[in-house]
């Protein structure tokens, strides 16, 4: 399992964890939810206490891609986690062929390795498992599992052709990653070896015996395998493994070799100096490959702070953002009264305030660049403040010359403050 809090990757579960695999994962949130607490107008940043970044939890912020569908920071950061351990040149392969610790049947596995992960399939007394023999097809450029069956050529008269069939649609260049476990020989037709033999280069299955251990890593079409074992004692674990060099634009110059791994034109040097993926020939997926994008990053709203005055304060801010292509950006806001300005090309704010305007006001900011955006939220709450207090009418009064003249004068005070 896999959490994702305030775009921070926090692995429980990890794939890349051989102790405890993870094959999948289930996001609680595909996009963010504004409907979920206060309008469904705004990015509401309440909610109720829970270790979070902010110190509270809101669905309204749960989801991968924000309302407009586009990633938002968790969707990268999760992402890079697992493509940073990913090699680029090379990957390190093991086959393993009745592993185990036992000779009873129930204790045989086949299993495959890439770099530190593994896969183990389920014991022969486990409902068949992964007797017979099994596959795992890997492509060439990324060294990523497509695909991974069993053959149960102990137990099933048309697993032979069906391992045949299999073979036969593995496009050349993928690598296989083939193993056996318990018996794979007893319905393994000499068609379905000269199959194994057509593809891998194997120059050993025609050897295997009832109960022997086989394994094989080839590359689909080379002619000759990468690394191959067999041992026909009972039941024996046997292991091969080979490094496998990556090819990922199948150019035929791999990776280690190759200035430009994706031929996007520009170089592995360059997309990394920049934070592109030097695998990925179209980083933004715009249809335009890195090399000529002009237009490769989002603009980044810098941070928008809350904002409080009392009524008749003026409010004149900037707000900016960094575009690391130096395009230009254009800034929109929502959410404004209509006595407040806002410049579009400059992102100035610009609002005298009066007690008219006072109350809360939820503003949002977008960003961008014609073809992507950042956005932010932010309050601005406008007070009272300290209004002047109204003198009562006094009147004209009228007293005898020599007589004294008293009177109350009176007055109110809209904040209700003691008036002196």
């Amino acid at each position: 399992m896999t959490i994702i809090s305030g775009g921070k990757y926090i692995p429980i579960c990890p794939a890349d964890d051989p102790q405890n695999p993870c094959l999948g994962a289930t996001f609680f949130e595909w996009s963010d939810e504004w409907w979920k607490a206060g309008t469904p107008s705004s990015h509401s940043t309440n909610g109720f206490y829970f270790s979070m970044p902010d110190g509270y939890s809101n669905e309204e912020w749960y989801g991968i891609v924000d309302i407009y569908r586009e990633p938002r920071q968790a969707y990268h950061t999760l992402a890079a986690a697992y493509r940073s351990s990913m090699s680029r040149d090379t990957i390190k392969l093991k086959a393993d062929s009745n592993y185990g610790e036992g000779t009873a049947t129930w204790d045989q596995w086949a299993r495959f390795h890439k770099g530190d992960d593994s896969i183990c399939y389920a014991r022969d007394g486990a409902g068949g498992g992964g007797k017979g023999i099994s596959v795992g097809v890997l492509d060439g450029g990324f060294g990523h599992f497509e695909e991974i069956k069993v053959f149960n050529t102990e137990g099933s008269s048309a697993a032979s052709q069906l391992l045949v069939d299999f073979l036969s649609e593995v496009d050349d260049g993928k690598i296989l990653m083939m193993t056996v476990c318990i018996d794979a020989t007893a319905r393994l037709s000499d068609p379905a070896r000269l199959a194994i033999e057509s593809a891998t280069g194997s120059t050993e299955i025609r050897n295997l015996v009832k109960y022997g251990s086989w394994a094989i890593i080839a590359k689909k079409g080379a002619g000759a395998p990468l690394a191959e074992g067999i041992d026909n004692t009972q039941w024996i674990d046997l292991t091969v493994e080979a490094v496998v060099d990556l090819d990922t634009d199948g150019d035929g110059i791999v990776n280690k070799d190759d200035a430009d791994d994706d031929n996007d034109g520009m170089s592995d040097t360059d997309e990394l100096a920049v934070g592109l993926d030097p695998l990925d020939v179209d980083t933004d997926d715009d249809g335009i490959l890195d090399g000529v994008d002009s237009n490769m990053f989002p603009p980044v709203l810098q941070l928008l702070a809350d904002i409080e005055v009392n009524a008749g304060e003026l409010i004149n801010i900037t707000i900016s953002a960094d575009d690391a292509d130096v395009n230009t950006l254009t800034y929109i806001a929502f959410g404004l009264p209509d006595s407040a300005t806002f410049n579009t090309a400059t992102g100035q704010l610009y609002w005298q305030t009066t007690a008219d305007n006072t109350g809360s006001y939820g503003i949002t900011i977008i960003v961008t660049d014609s073809e992507y955006y950042d956005y932010g939220t932010f309050i601005i709450n406008v007070n009272q403040g300290n209004r002047p207090p109204v003198l009562n009418p006094i009147g004209n009064k009228s007293v005898d010359e020599n007589s004294l003249l008293s009177f109350t004068l009176q007055a109110t005070d809209p904040d209700l403050d003691t008036l002196s």
